[in-house]
């Protein structure tokens, strides 16, 4: 049984940075698939459709088979819940028809090479106004020439209508700068937006800049603004935000109320968007009800420990799910109630990828990684004895050097099994893959992880026994992956 994410992004989504980079999601080295300035702005690319290029190919490769990258393995955007690669495949295909129609034959298509980008981000520019301590901009915006890139501004008319002839439904502004820093960012998008109404604008941005009244008018026109806001206390804010003053924020928020009313429009969706560490969880009650008494919405998002950050150097700040178990019973407590404000309120909650079940999941101890849909009798029958697991034997996923994965259930030293109640003459194919510890690697393979030999084993009187073997004392941790089963009839 192979396990993966379920995660569309490689098919639907791409950001662009503006030193070129491209990724198909989250921030990080081994998503970094592209460069944009020269497959696309330059035209020397040796790929003849750089939006496909082969390292999206391995990507998508990665997320179709389970063997994922490690930044997939980690992501902070996407819910670590784990499906089958055969559930992700059906879903990815549904997703393809409601955007590709029979133009493509998914079954027998490779669909590595199939996508339909829905939604593009683009940073025509690197630099920002402030240097919020969570932020790579915090230890790098002085001394990396990286933050003061930006895409050449006699292309972006160009680069916008090529995204628009993809067939997107949304662009956002804004990856790792501040979007209205870019030179002639008014005329630009206001341009964009004659052109192609149909397209809905998104933008993230810390609204801490003095703005024209053309500016103010092309912010109305966005569909959505996502307005960083960590806290309604100036001396909190300025002190993660740092460049940034809270005045100053609240008062754009006025101006475009203000302009929206005056041009007789409704105006864009404002989410004000909270990064959640133990430093910010106790505002969020503040700031949902803030938002939510001018009819805004609100995001919690993860706080990334990013180690080119000020935050993470200094240990400043902690994510949720390092801290105290009484602190998380009170996050939990605080989002559940922002959830139904919300919903009472018709406003919008937005809940970045798995930040809610990493809290409910320390809270309650479900030590499980994943569950089981299908008759697996082993598994299922784990599952029925341990729905949450147990902190030395529960389900769990590994992954080698290679990044390939194995599936099964995690045993630490002194845990052994147990399962009764099995189908009758039930055979399996069974390996026992060795963790070592950090620091440590098998010699054989020099990898962390090592696969055993795949064995056959039997069944006696609907009782399985499973006591793991650890080869040496460098082994922390035995996955028992049983990737087979059948019963046989007696003799």
């Amino acid at each position: 049984m192979k396990l993966t994410k379920c995660c569309l992004f490689p098919w639907s989504f791409m950001q662009i940075h503006g030193g070129g980079m491209m990724q198909p999601c989250a921030v990080g080295p081994d998503t970094d698939l592209g460069d944009f300035l020269i497959d696309y702005v330059e035209k020397k690319s040796v790929c003849e459709d750089f939006l496909n290029n082969e390292g999206l190919q391995m990507l998508r490769k990665g997320m179709l088979t389970g063997n994922l990258r490690p930044m997939c393995q980690n992501c902070f955007f996407v819910s670590n819940d784990l499906i089958t690669v055969e559930e992700f495949q059906k879903r990815l295909k549904e997703y393809l028809s409601s955007r590709l129609g029979t133009s493509v034959d998914l079954e027998t298509a490779d669909l590595t090479k199939v996508y339909a980008y829905n939604w593009m981000a683009i940073s025509f520019t690197n630099r920002c106004n402030l240097s919020c301590i969570y932020c790579v901009q915090s230890t790098l915006k002085g001394n990396n020439p990286y933050f003061k890139a930006e895409i050449p501004y006699e292309y972006a008319s160009d680069i916008l209508d090529m995204m628009a002839s993809k067939g997107i439904q949304r662009i956002s502004t804004c990856v790792e700068g501040e979007a209205t820093l870019y030179k002639e960012w008014q005329s630009i998008f206001t341009d964009f937006h004659r052109k192609y109404p149909q397209i809905e604008m998104y933008m993230t941005t810390n609204l801490n800049r003095r703005y024209s009244d053309e500016d103010l008018e092309l912010l109305v026109s966005y569909t959505k603004l996502d307005v960083s806001m960590d806290s309604l206390k100036p001396e909190l804010y300025s002190y993660l935000r740092r460049g940034g003053k809270l005045e100053l924020l609240l008062e754009n928020l006025d101006k475009i109320d203000a302009k929206a009313k005056e041009m007789g429009v409704e105006g864009p969706e404002i989410l004000l968007h909270i990064v959640v560490s133990d430093k910010t969880w106790t505002e969020i009650k503040d700031i949902a009800e803030f938002a939510f008494s001018r009819g805004y919405g609100i995001q919690l998002g993860n706080y990334e420990e990013r180690r080119n950050t000020i935050a993470c150097q200094k240990h400043i700040l902690k994510p949720i799910n390092q801290m105290d178990e009484e602190e998380q019973n009170e996050v939990r407590d605080i989002i559940e109630w922002v959830r139904r404000e919300a919903a009472e309120k018709n406003c919008s909650c937005v809940i970045q990828g798995d930040i809610f079940k990493k809290v409910d999941k320390s809270v309650e101890h479900n030590y499980n990684r994943f569950s089981i849909t299908d008759g697996h009798p082993v598994y299922k029958a784990f599952l029925e004895k341990y729905p949450k697991g147990e902190p030395g034997r529960h389900f769990d996923v590994v992954y080698d050097r290679d990044n390939i994965s194995y599936a099964g259930i995690l045993f630490h030293r002194g845990e052994s099994l147990k399962l009764c109640g099995l189908p009758e003459n039930l055979q399996l194919v069974v390996r026992e893959v060795s963790v070592y510890k950090e620091g440590v690697v098998s010699a054989k393979y020099n990898h962390r992880v090592e696969p055993g030999y795949r064995r056959k084993v039997s069944v006696p009187a609907t009782t399985f026994f499973f006591e793991p073997v650890f080869k040496s004392d460098d082994v922390e941790a035995v996955l028992l992956d049983v990737s087979d089963w059948w019963t046989e009839a007696e003799d």
